[in-house]
C-alpha cells in the first residue's frame, strides 16, 4: 500500500517516476532508502504486466557493493593515468597489455603502439644478458624486483630509469601478471656523472698544484667563541712546505708553536 516513491532517494525520484509514466520497460539504476534510514544503490527493471496496463512488475536487485567496487576502480584508474610514473603491466610471458600516458611521454610509444609489444623494444644495449636474466629469474620466483637500467626511446635516444617491478596473482594462483612502475633518473644521472666529473678536476687541481692549500673547519668552545681550527684536507705542496704528513684530522694548536697561539684569537675574530 506504501508509494513506490517514498522509498526512492530525492533526486532520483523525478527520474524514477519518468521512466515509470511512460508505461515501458525500462532498466534504471537509482539510490533507494532502507527502513532503517541507510541508502543502497539499485538497478530496477520494470515492465507493464501487458500493454497499456496501469499495473508494472519491476524486479529489483541491489548493486551497493557493486557500485562502489565501480567507483574504486575509476578512482584507481583516475590515479594510474595521473601518476607522474611511467606505468607498463604485462602477461606472464611480457607482453605489454596496458601503459599509461606518462609511460609515453617518457618512451614516445603511445599506448596503441606499446600494447602487444615486449618490453624488448626499449632495450638499449648497455646491459648484458645476465642482467636481464637475473631481472627475470626474480620476478618468476615471485619477487619483486627493482634497478637502474638505461633503455632506449622511440627517437632512438637513451634515458636512465629506476624500475621496480611486481608480480601479481590472483587469488592464491600462479603469477599472471607484471606491473612496472618507471621513474626517469636521466637529469639525476647527469648531476651525478657531473659531480663526479667535477670532484675528479678538483681533486687533480688540489694535488698536483704548487702551491701549498688546506681545509680547515673552525672549533667553536662551550660558549661560542671560536677556540681551534681542525685540518680536514691538506694537499701534497702542504706537507712539503711544513714537513707536516700527518695534519690531516689533527687540530691546529697542536701543530702550531706556543708563541703563535695568539694568532687564534685574531683568526676568530675576522672569521666572525
Amino acid at each position: 500500500g506504501m508509494q513506490i516513491v517514498s522509498l526512492i532517494a530525492q533526486e532520483d525520484r523525478d527520474r524514477v517516476m519518468a521512466n515509470i509514466q511512460q508505461g515501458r520497460e525500462s532498466i534504471t539504476e537509482h539510490t533507494m532508502l532502507h527502513k532503517d534510514g541507510t541508502r543502497i544503490v539499485v538497478e530496477a527493471h520494470g515492465r507493464p504486466l501487458a500493454p497499456g496496463s496501469a499495473r508494472r512488475h519491476t524486479a529489483v536487485r541491489e548493486i551497493t557493493v557493486r557500485k562502489q567496487a565501480e567507483e574504486q576502480m575509476r578512482l584507481l584508474s583516475g590515479v594510474v593515468e595521473a601518476a607522474s610514473n611511467g606505468i607498463v603491466i604485462t602477461d606472464r610471458e611480457g607482453k605489454i597489455l596496458w601503459v599509461n600516458p606518462a609511460f609515453t611521454k617518457l618512451t614516445g610509444y603511445t599506448a596503441a603502439e606499446a600494447v602487444g609489444q615486449n618490453p624488448r623494444v626499449l632495450k638499449s644495449g648497455q646491459h648484458p644478458p645476465e642482467f636481464y636474466r637475473n631481472m627475470w629469474e626474480t620476478v618468476l620466483r615471485g619477487e619483486v624486483w627493482h634497478g637502474e637500467l638505461i633503455n632506449k626511446r622511440k627517437d632512438g635516444s637513451l634515458y636512465s630509469e629506476e624500475m621496480t617491478i611486481t608480480p601479481i596473482r590472483w587469488a592464491g594462483e600462479a603469477i599472471s601478471r607484471f606491473i612496472a612502475i618507471k621513474q626517469d633518473i636521466t637529469d639525476r644521472k647527469r648531476s651525478e656523472e657531473a659531480l663526479r666529473d667535477s670532484e675528479v678536476r678538483y681533486r687533480t687541481l688540489f694535488n698536483s698544484i704548487d702551491a701549498g692549500f688546506c681545509i680547515i673547519e673552525m672549533i667553536f668552545d662551550a660558549q661560542g667563541k671560536p677556540a681551534d681550527y681542525r685540518f680536514l684536507e691538506v694537499n701534497g705542496a702542504f706537507e712539503k712546505q711544513t714537513g707536516l704528513h700527518d695534519a690531516q684530522g689533527k687540530l691546529m694548536r697542536d701543530l702550531a708553536p706556543a708563541h703563535e697561539a695568539h694568532w687564534f684569537e685574531i683568526y676568530g675574530k675576522i672569521a666572525l
